[in-house]
């Protein structure tokens, strides 16, 4: 009897902490009621326990994250709807659903073009939710990493930890097979071979598709302004969604294709509008980590829709566009960056803790030029049009100039590079963009070392003093820069 009373008791601990966990970040008592067996198996599935979501309520996440925004408590139910979403691919394949997995960083619009064509698809990047939700909610080590380096992705040869993660989750067979892996080289050279890898080694059945992109262009000329470079790019994005349209036996019609068109650009134009705005702010009320966060849409399709995103999206803008209290104050020095990490939301934090706000991210935001009307009428130019605008798509000379004129918009007193040592074709450029960058702007650069996806090689007492210091940095700068202003 005492045996079956603890076990009841240990049902009814878990029962109510994953409730709570679920109500902490924003769903209503009726939401987190009816989805609290669907996020219970997940969180078992990601092995999860008590502890760790005890630790996600009552530390990480307000520690984090500004739970006082409601946009920010939008974001994240959103996140855990795909979370939970992953976890039903066996009962959709089981419906007679076709499943079609990717990796980044990829075009979504295809993706939700063949969702709306499709009478049962699925979409996602599953292994994705999972090593950026264990990250950025409860700061939990992958093990599937731990896996994939057992299997032969060592850590010395420094591999990319979502591809690592991908080979860990399916040597155990977490994930559902899917029907076909859009493979996506166009910056990423590991994920192509990543799934070849997995072919060879773990599934003879993993069927992927790959669509790659020669970086031929010559330093300096403009991606997107190429007639030839964006019918290519075109090409091959509409070759690899038809190979999926014939493996699947479905169609995606124009109108289709348009729908998808018009949806990701309408979130694109808001993703603009919200660092806009944000980054005008005296005190930001909006993390880099944040602001990261709600912009994944722009290179990751969710099953679950775009318009729980756009619905968060809309609300950060709307609380930014009546700022309260803690937008006041004294204007705090902004630090923009390559890219402000969402699997590890301390570093915004600790530059916060330095009166510092970490801004706007270059590879997640946007220039005016990219929302000029496109000359073409064919969607599948449109969207490599978008593409060939994208900092990760272009060569390096017109990267830099689209870096400069984001510096130049949003003038952030410094900038910081790094977090990309895993990687060795983006890792390697951005030190060349450091001194290149900083030499046209006057803008002071810094560059950490590390890895955006974890931190199991370093933490945060490492670099709390890295970013004590460089804070420091600015806002002597900044002081030096304000002398003399007022005579």
């Amino acid at each position: 009897m005492v045996l079956k009373s603890q076990t009841q008791a240990r049902r009814l601990i878990m029962k109510n902490v994953h409730k709570k966990f679920l109500e902490f970040i924003g769903f209503s008592d009726t939401e987190a009621e009816s989805m609290l067996e669907d996020w219970k198996k997940a969180a078992d599935l990601l092995e999860l326990d008590e502890k760790d979501i005890a630790f996600a309520i009552k530390e990480w996440i307000p520690k984090n994250w500004n739970m006082k925004l409601k946009g920010i408590r939008q974001m994240l139910c959103a996140n855990i709807r795909e979370v939970v979403d992953i976890f039903k691919i066996e009962d959709y394949k089981k419906d007679g659903y076709g499943i079609i997995y990717g990796v980044l960083p990829s075009v979504p619009t295809n993706y939700y073009a063949m969702k709306y064509g499709g009478d049962k698809i699925y979409v996602g990047y599953p292994h994705y939710q999972l090593i950026s939700v264990m990250g950025a909610l409860f700061h939990k080590e992958n093990k599937y990493i731990d896996r994939a380096e057992a299997l032969g992705m060592t850590q010395g040869c420094k591999h990319c930890a979502l591809n690592k993660t991908r080979i860990g989750t399916e040597s155990e067979g977490l994930f559902a097979q899917p029907d076909v892996v859009w493979s996506w080289g166009y910056t990423c050279d590991e994920a192509p071979k990543t799934d070849e890898f997995i072919k060879c080694s773990l599934n003879k059945n993993w069927n992927y598709i790959v669509t790659r992109l020669p970086h031929d262009t010559n330093l300096g000329e403009r991606d997107n302004e190429k007639r030839d470079r964006v019918e290519y790019v075109a090409e091959s994005i509409k070759d690899g969604q038809r190979q999926i349209e014939k493996t699947l036996d479905f169609t995606v019609s124009d109108e289709d294709m348009w729908k998808a068109v018009s949806d990701v650009g309408r979130y694109f134009k808001k993703i603009h509008k919200l660092n806009e705005l944000n980054c005008k702010l005296p005190r930001q009320l909006v993390s880099g980590s944040e602001m990261s966060l709600i912009a994944q849409p722009i290179h990751i399709p969710f099953n679950t829709g775009l318009e729980h995103h756009e619905a968060a999206l809309d609300t950060l803008i709307s609380e930014i566009e009546n700022k309260g209290e803690e937008a006041d104050g004294p204007k705090r020095p902004k630090i923009g960056c390559y890219f402000a990490s969402y699997s590890l939301p301390w570093i915004s934090r600790l530059f916060l803790e330095n009166d510092i706000d970490l801004s706007f991210s270059t590879i997640m935001s946007f220039t005016d030029r990219q929302f000029e009307a496109s000359a073409y009428d064919d969607p599948f130019m449109v969207i490599a049009e978008q593409w060939l605008g994208m900092p990760l798509a272009v060569n390096a000379s017109y990267e830099m100039e689209m870096v400069c004129e984001k510096i130049e918009k949003y003038k952030p007193d410094a900038m910081l590079f790094g977090f990309f040592n895993f990687d060795r074709w983006m890792g390697g450029h951005q030190k060349m963009m450091v001194s290149k960058v900083e030499e046209k702007t006057s803008v002071p650069h810094f560059y950490i070392e590390g890895n955006f996806w974890d931190d199991r090689n370093y933490g945060i007492d490492d670099l709390a003093t890295r970013i004590e210091s460089i804070s420091n940095y600015v806002k002597m700068n900044k002081m030096l820069d304000g002398v003399g202003d007022d005579e």
